[in-house]
């Protein structure tokens, strides 16, 4: 087997995207009970819910177009974009995995602070801890727009020693 074959390249990822697929199959099914078993839910925990699923949702097709783009539609292609650039979808699946991170981490970090009688310190950290994990997605998903390669985009040092 060569070095840079496929199958040592893609196909972690391919286990990973049909993982990825079962686990979105069971949020579906979990939304769709929460909207039949809890019809008198606010209208703001319902908003909540349906926004974390459809984030949901964008990245699940962001991922499988990612792996289209990559083994289908450029499979034994030359052409610039096919070898030197990284597929949009793969920057709008990195952006809204962060959002969807830091909107579940919130919502979270709401339930400890009911949970907990207000307590700031514990509550703090775990917002801090969210912001934190926003930042760097964010900083991923702007490195990855502004180089667009895998080359340039993981040789990039971000910090200097």
């Amino acid at each position: 087997m060569v070095a840079n074959s496929a199958e040592l390249l893609w196909g972690p990822g391919i286990i990973g995207l049909v993982i990825a697929t079962v686990f979105y199959g069971a949020a579906f099914g979990q939304y769709i009970f929460y909207l039949r078993s809890f019809p008198q839910d606010p209208k703001k925990l319902k908003l909540f819910i349906m926004i974390v699923f459809c984030l949901g949702t964008i990245h699940q097709y962001t991922l499988t177009a990612v792996y289209w783009s990559i083994l289908i539609s450029c499979r034994r292609s030359t052409s610039i974009v096919c070898t030197t650039e990284l597929p949009w979808q793969l920057l709008l699946g990195i952006h809204a995995t962060a959002w969807i991170v830091l909107v579940v981490q919130c919502f979270y970090a709401h339930r400890v602070w009911i949970i907990t009688e207000h307590n700031r310190f514990l509550t703090g950290i775990i917002c801090i801890l969210a912001t934190i994990s926003f930042s760097f997605g964010m900083i991923t998903s702007g490195l990855m727009f502004h180089t667009r390669s895998p080359e340039v985009l993981f040789r990039i040092k971000v910090c200097q020693p």
